[in-house]
């Protein structure tokens, strides 16, 4: 990074940037004050970075790295974008003296990591930790009250459960369950993965299973697997230690084997080049398994933004089948890779276990032939 002199704060403050029109709702460029900051992380975890105009790694590289991953987790973190010495106030509480600089700030506003210096997999790791973090301080997902004062039935809390284990290990790319936390490891099981990981320049999330004896029980079962740790990509479970270090020893590089990497890319070295969580591409393939059952529309199933999208959540409510959104208005890179992926160039697309269904027009057929129910379980119906 480079570092903010005297000679430099004497520089004429330039007029803040104006975010991307597809990013606008999810970077943060008008906070100012220490104050307006800490309110915004009172209750969420956020992302902060430091950068300067004339500095062009933190104005062009690291914009666009931020920019992404905003766009991958705006709704589980803030993020917010602060040009360094115009705001000399929160600079000098948090001992910014390099641009850039990015602060991983809990909710509460717990500094959890400071990254400085133009480190994309580093920020894109400790983001993934940021949002595990907040994944993990999050009541588990309760099943509608049948009546008022009414108890959840164990089946209902099973499924509460399920569901909940569903998004944390989906919550990252790379996803570690591990006894402590990356910088602390609790067993020398966890340690030696986190040292593996951190060898292969793997980012990934982590969630501590000491500190939720629910999920420690539950992911067991979840994932028929009954030790710790235990690694995920892609929502899918990899294993243990015993594993990962058999994936590490194969010709193909650990970050192709987790589906961060094509082994068909290369940097200018010949190696395989990792473009980590902010590859649209890669972004894609996550979200298309973030839920057994998904929808790209345009808007939300609360307020959908167009007549088609609003058809399709009303034949898929009628089933009475739990569906997961993605608005592809608040993300431009998204709504075209997506089109692209699937040879599909409209709007809704409906995938179950990763897999495209169709648009509105399909649905309605399966529908009408009344094999819309049995299409929304996917693999289940065949077990």
């Amino acid at each position: 990074g480079d570092y903010l002199g005297s000679p430099l704060r004497e520089r004429a403050p330039l007029a803040p940037t104006t975010s991307m029109a597809t990013l606008a709702q999810v970077v943060d460029t008008g906070v100012s004050t220490a104050a307006q900051l800490e309110a915004l992380c009172a209750a969420k975890p956020t992302a902060v970075f430091f950068w300067a105009a004339w500095h062009e790694p933190s104005k062009g590289q690291m914009t666009q790295v931020f920019d992404a991953l905003a766009g991958q987790f705006g709704a589980q973190a803030n993020f917010v974008k602060l040009e360094a010495e115009t705001v000399p106030e929160i600079s000098a509480k948090h001992g910014v003296s390099v641009v850039p600089t990015f602060l991983f700030l809990k909710a509460g506003g717990e500094l959890m990591a400071k990254i400085e210096g133009a480190d994309a997999p580093g920020v894109a790791a400790k983001l993934q930790a940021l949002v595990a973090s907040g994944a993990q301080g999050a009541p588990a997902t309760s099943a509608p009250a049948a009546g008022a004062g009414s108890q959840a039935s164990e089946p209902d809390a099973a499924m509460s459960l399920n569901d909940r284990l569903a998004r944390l290990v989906s919550s990252a790319p790379v996803m570690l369950f591990m006894k402590g936390d990356p910088s602390n490891p609790r067993c020398k099981f966890s340690r030696q993965i986190v040292e593996l990981l951190g060898e292969e320049k793997i980012p990934y999330g982590s969630f501590d299973i000491l500190q939720d004896e629910e999920v420690r029980a539950g992911l067991k079962v979840y994932s028929d697997w009954q030790t710790y740790p235990q690694l995920y990509a892609q929502g899918e479970l990899i294993g243990g230690i015993d594993v990962v270090k058999d994936m590490q020893a194969e010709d193909e590089s650990l970050a192709v084997q987790l589906g961060l990497a094509d082994a068909t890319t290369t940097d200018s070295s010949g190696s395989a080049a990792m473009n980590v969580i902010v590859d649209v591409t890669q972004r894609c393939k996550h979200l298309m398994k973030r839920s057994k059952v998904i929808l790209f529309m345009k808007g939300n199933p609360d307020e959908p933004r167009c007549g088609f999208s609003r058809k399709c959540v009303a034949l898929l409510r009628e089933e009475k089948v739990a569906f997961d959104s993605f608005d592809i208005l608040t993300d431009e890179e998204v709504r075209q890779k997506l089109k692209e992926l699937s040879e599909w160039p409209t709007y809704p697309q409906l995938y179950v276990d990763g897999e495209l269904v169709g648009g509105l027009d399909v649905i309605q057929e399966l529908k009408d032939s009344g094999d819309l129910k049995e299409t929304l379980a996917g693999s289940e119906s065949s077990e």
